[in-house]
């Protein structure tokens, strides 16, 4: 909370009142976000999709559309390479932009 205090010292407009009820409240609660970018979405026999490899934004809510294309390229690219390390590299190739 000395974060979040400092960070909104001298604000206006509705912050005041809720850095005093951030204060006083007992059910406040403040979580860390963080986020982690894979050099490679694949390792041997397994690849991550989704929120996994490549969350545009933890906040975006983009997640399961995401996840949803990401399954949807990575089965195409498995159904058409017989080895699936290439398969893997096509499926990073062309979503990892």
């Amino acid at each position: 909370m000395k974060l979040l205090r400092r960070l909104f010292t001298g604000a206006s407009w509705e912050i005041p009142r809720i850095r005093t009820v951030m204060d006083t409240a007992d059910d406040f609660f403040q979580d860390s976000l963080t986020q982690v970018r894979m050099s490679s979405w694949s390792r041997g026999r397994v690849a991550v999709i989704g929120d996994a490899a490549y969350c545009a934004s933890p906040l975006s809510g983009m997640g399961t559309s995401l996840a949803l294309t990401g399954a949807h390229v990575l089965a195409g690219e498995l159904a058409h390479h017989a080895h699936q390390g290439i398969a893997f590299d096509r499926y990073e190739h062309i979503l990892r932009p």
